[in-house]
């Protein structure tokens, strides 16, 4: 049986390899499982004193602010003007006749693997918008928004005049993840995938949240993928229901 000191650090390792005030209640709930063996083992060969002094170091080391009402509050909304969930904005951004064909990905079978979507780029080239409809939303009206490099071996979209695309908060490709979280605060859970990318996430689910409220939405989402410590893409918008 590991010392409680010992058990301590492997807790707290857990914990802040999974960054976030979210991510620190589900490294908590993944200890969870452990508990009775632990306490068990702390009593039997280490006692009561010594499971008490690991527990109160862990939980001494701990940011202040992790509780169960971890609450996203920030949530961007709109990219150069045009608001997810609304037509009118779209339309002041984009013109009304300036919209392209909507286009969806598809596999090798031919079957869609995606929302409907109009597709634009920067000034020069170098930067993709996609903004999806959902079936049955109004025209010009787009509830997701996606931002990413140009895809080499891609149709060119039509361009905007604008050097990036950028947020209302002045979130752009290219910035580290300490300044999107500096913007966006600690509510995030965060993944590693094994291609060196790493994916920081947010999530509304409050029905009171003013964003959800404006246009009846149950839930929002938003994805930003780092790579090398640089903001590569980002996703955000309405779950489609």
């Amino acid at each position: 049986m590991l010392p409680a000191a010992v058990f301590a650090l492997i807790l707290i390792r857990r914990v802040f390899l999974t960054a976030g005030l979210a991510g620190v209640r589900l490294a908590l709930r993944q200890a969870s499982s452990l508990q009775k063996k632990v306490e068990y083992g702390f009593r039997t060969q280490w006692g009561e004193n010594s499971m008490r002094l690991a527990l109160a170091f862990l939980l001494m080391v701990l940011p202040s602010g992790v509780d169960a009402a971890c609450k996203q509050i920030k949530a961007e909304s709109d990219v150069i003007g045009i608001r997810i969930g609304d037509a009118q904005s779209a339309v002041r951004a984009i013109g009304e006749a300036g919209f392209p064909t909507a286009e969806q990905d598809k596999n090798e079978a031919g079957a869609d693997t995606s929302l409907p979507y109009v597709r634009f780029a920067s000034r020069d080239g170098r930067e993709e918008l996609k903004l999806y409809e959902h079936y049955g939303a109004e025209v010009n009206s787009y509830n997701e928004i996606e931002v990413a490099r140009a895809r080499a071996g891609v149709g060119a979209a039509k361009r905007l005049p604008v050097a990036q695309f950028s947020t209302e908060r002045g979130i752009k490709l290219g910035i580290t993840e300490q300044a999107l979280t500096r913007i966006l605060g600690s509510c995030f859970t965060r993944q590693r995938g094994d291609t060196g990318e790493t994916m920081i996430q947010y999530a509304i689910d409050d029905p009171g949240h003013a964003l959800l409220e404006r246009v009846n939405m149950p839930s929002y989402y938003a994805h930003y993928v780092f790579r090398r410590g640089k903001l590569t893409r980002f996703k955000f918008g309405f779950e489609y229901p």
